[in-house]
């Protein structure tokens, strides 16, 4: 039985290295045990460096779009615009340096609007915090405001003092219990 974990295990693991999905993934019949450690692989995985592409990727992409672009000729509208956004889409990769990483740009008015997409949204969400903040003590919602009104409603205290010592041992020693009453003016009896 143990061999037969580690041999599916090493399956799922090669399967994972390849950069394919490998077929225990997800099955039914796996146990939990067995779930524990495809998620610990795949945890220890995540922390791998993620492979890129062959260095001449980015050239061979331009070309096999721009050869696309070329052998299907488009009379309708439709698909002079997708042609031409597909066309924006192969001019926005860019070679940086000399790692070819792939690194998709953006216009000025594009991040613009998302900006101001974000500031707007930000704003929308102060002004409903604030409306919340506003109208939700009028609604007998907060408790300062139920505090104030239960002290408007009393008119008289009436309580017990207990004057108590506690000395080093932790002993606690009452000296004296007295009954108080007072009332709102502040007079104490």
């Amino acid at each position: 039985m143990n061999n037969n974990i580690e041999k599916t295990l090493s399956d799922y693991i090669d399967s994972l290295n390849s950069e394919k999905k490998p077929r225990e993934h997800g099955l039914a019949d796996n146990s939990t045990e067995m779930e524990k450690l495809m998620e610990t692989v795949r945890q220890v995985r995540s922390l791998r460096e993620p492979s890129l592409p062959q260095e001449n990727y980015v050239k061979k992409l331009a070309e096999k779009v721009s050869s696309d672009l070329k052998s299907k000729p488009s009379d309708s509208p439709d698909k002079k615009a997708s042609a031409g956004q597909s066309c924006a889409n192969a001019k926005s990769v860019k070679i940086s340096g000399s790692e070819n990483h792939m690194r998709k740009t953006r216009s000025p008015s594009t991040l613009k609007a998302r900006i101001a997409g974000v500031g707007i949204a930000a704003a929308v969400v102060v002004v409903a915090l604030l409306m919340i903040n506003v109208m939700y003590p009028m609604l007998n919602g907060n408790i300062v405001h139920a505090m104030e009104e239960a002290y408007e409603k009393v008119a008289a205290y009436h309580g017990m003092l207990e004057i108590s010592e506690t000395n080093a041992q932790g002993d606690t020693l009452n000296h004296t219990k007295l009954e108080i009453w007072a009332d709102k003016n502040g007079h104490y009896v």
